[in-house]
């Protein structure tokens, strides 16, 4: 659950999306609300690059091999 935590940190502090930390049948996961019904396909594309840049920071950040 560290790790989600870290991770949703990172894609808060963009300030273009907020996801939170959710569990679904006991698995610890993302809530990623970012589709409603005046969503479009562009809101997605945001959301889907955030995810992406904030993976990218994690893995530097706290997956180092040093």
């Amino acid at each position: 659950m560290k790790n989600i935590q870290q991770f949703l940190k990172l894609v808060n502090e963009t300030g273009n999306a907020f996801f939170t930390q959710t569990v679904y049948k006991g698995t610890p996961g993302i809530w990623a609300a970012i589709s409603n019904w005046r969503g479009k396909k562009e809101d997605m594309e945001v959301g889907w690059e955030i995810l992406k840049q904030a993976y990218d920071s994690y893995v530097k950040l706290f997956m180092r091999n040093d």
